[in-house]
């Protein structure tokens, strides 16, 4: 006999009996009909409750509170539920209340909460209690619609590592948090009704400063972000689509590796260089998108290339040290308007396809290739998905023919939105070396075909997208003389720029 093996009961409330005090676990889920939970009062061992669906139940009974072991409390989707009783549950740590539309206030019914889901509910503030989470480690309020704006004591939450403001549309403003929320790693705080970006960014110190490495602010109204960003040195993931007055990206984090401004009308300025960089990496893979910025200077669009092209140099040093095969996906990515394949491209062509003679490559410092499509967008598409795909072939000196194929560039939008590109854009990606091993084979490669395509990120081509032009170039790591000279140059010069930047917007 297992003793751990306790009893898991699911039925309907006609089933429901008051002999429960062995219950563990019950599952009422979707049980329309329940209006009440008095039966549960003598279910003492309880810890997990799930009263998902249960849209007739408008209020939890006082004597829920005899639950005194319950851990888990799953209210989703309990339409009628109006308040939480003013009650003390010593043991709950999860409790969920996503999609409860009528619920307009939160009670604070246990100080033990690790995870708190308020998204969908009407809430129009958090009480002064909400301090006492002193264990919160995620807080989700996405689509609290009613939300105004949150009380200093968040910055209380010592703990917590997870923030979901998104779609908050009546928040304003995020409290002034200078010195907390050190273990803040995700905020979410995308298409709320703020001005400025949070200042929870403002710290005056790098150790201090954070594990945050998630930060969504998409869809808001920011004119600039701020030009201390760059000190976030944890940062891996900004996403500010569709933010329409931005007009300016400063000195981005070192260690970012995605980075979204699409539909960014307004952008005119990013800063060079766009991102500090890394001596020792073991960042590989950054994908930059400006797709639809369609109003950035030439000076930006500069910027872009350059980043790109130094990132592909800064990585080459990690990627020596691996062999195999070439990714399916582009390690280094970048997208913007344009109409020109970059004049560093040593080999170019009109039209999707390029054939090319390649000079030989007699050492092993070959680590990938480089390649870039321009392509001209329709003004109108409907495609939640779209993959820019490079396939073709290597020939060797004794025919044989090596097969390519990779994605430069894959964009998708969520699930409730279309991709909309427009105009003429250019997509520069960066992968690996071919799965070649031997000196001989790469020196033996002297002419390659490839064609550009773009698809709905299956095989089907996205008809009206044409590739205008297009260009790719071999990659190889430079010699360790070249290296420790060209890595100095870049660092002192990259150094200079960023200091005087933060210079002229006051920020030292």
């Amino acid at each position: 006999m297992c003793i751990y093996c306790f009893p898991y009961w699911k039925f309907n409330s006609n089933e429901l009996s008051q002999e429960t005090p062995r219950l563990r676990w019950v599952d009422l889920s979707h049980s329309s009909k329940l209006l009440s939970l008095s039966a549960l009062s003598k279910a003492e061992n309880l810890e997990r409750l799930n009263l998902e669906g249960c849209t007739s139940l408008y209020e939890l009974p006082l004597e829920i509170q005899n639950l005194k072991c319950l851990v888990y409390l799953n209210m989703r989707g309990c339409i009628r539920l109006q308040c939480l009783p003013k009650i003390t549950l010593i043991s709950l740590k999860i409790l969920i209340l996503s999609g409860c539309p009528s619920l307009d206030e939160f009670e604070l019914i246990s100080e033990s909460l690790e995870f708190l889901h308020l998204d969908g509910t009407s809430i129009k503030t958090l009480p002064p209690a909400i301090r006492n989470l002193g264990r919160l480690v995620m807080l989700n309020m996405r689509n609290c619609k009613m939300l105004e704006f949150l009380p200093d004591c968040i910055c209380e939450l010592k703990l917590l590592e997870e923030l979901i403001l998104s779609g908050c549309s009546m928040l304003r403003n995020f409290p002034y948090i200078k010195q907390s929320l050190t273990h803040l790693q995700i905020l979410l705080f995308d298409g709320t009704g703020a001005e400025e970006m949070p200042q929870v960014l403002y710290f005056t110190s790098v150790s201090r400063a954070s594990l945050l490495h998630h930060l969504s602010l998409s869809g808001n109204n920011f004119v600039s972000l701020q030009a201390d960003i760059s000190q976030l040195h944890h940062l891996k993931w900004l996403d500010v689509k569709h933010c329409k007055k931005l007009r300016s990206v400063p000195v981005l984090p070192p260690r970012l590796e995605y980075f979204d401004a699409h539909g960014c009308d307004s952008l005119e300025k990013v800063a060079n260089p766009l991102t500090l960089p890394l001596v020792a990496t073991e960042q590989i893979h950054a994908t930059f998108i400006f797709s639809n910025c369609r109003k950035l200077h030439q000076e930006a669009r500069d910027s872009i290339i350059s980043y790109t092209r130094q990132k592909i140099q800064l990585v080459l040093d990690a990627l020596s040290r691996y062999h195999g095969g070439i990714t399916s996906e582009a390690l280094i990515g970048t997208c913007f308007p344009g109409w020109e394949v970059p004049a560093w491209f040593s080999h170019r062509a009109s039209g999707s396809l390029l054939n090319s003679k390649l000079p030989p490559y007699c050492d092993n410092r070959f680590t990938g290739i480089v390649l870039c499509a321009v392509i001209q967008f329709p003004c109108y598409n409907n495609h939640s998905n779209l993959s820019v795909e490079c396939t073709g072939v290597f020939k060797t000196e004794d025919g044989t023919h090596i097969p390519f194929s990779c994605s430069i560039g894959v964009w998708s939008e969520s699930s409730n939105m279309t991709q909309k590109m427009d105009s003429s854009h250019v997509f520069i990606g960066y992968v690996r070396r071919l799965d070649v091993d031997t000196q001989e084979e790469i020196c033996a490669f002297n002419e390659t075909s490839l064609e550009f395509q773009v698809t709905d990120g299956t095989e089907e081509v996205v008809v009206g997208c044409e590739v205008v032009k297009c260009g790719f170039d071999l990659v190889h790591v430079p010699d360790e003389r070249e290296n420790i000279f060209g890595m100095h140059k870049l660092l002192s010069t990259s150094r200079v720029k960023h200091q005087n930047y933060l210079k002229s917007v006051g920020v030292i």
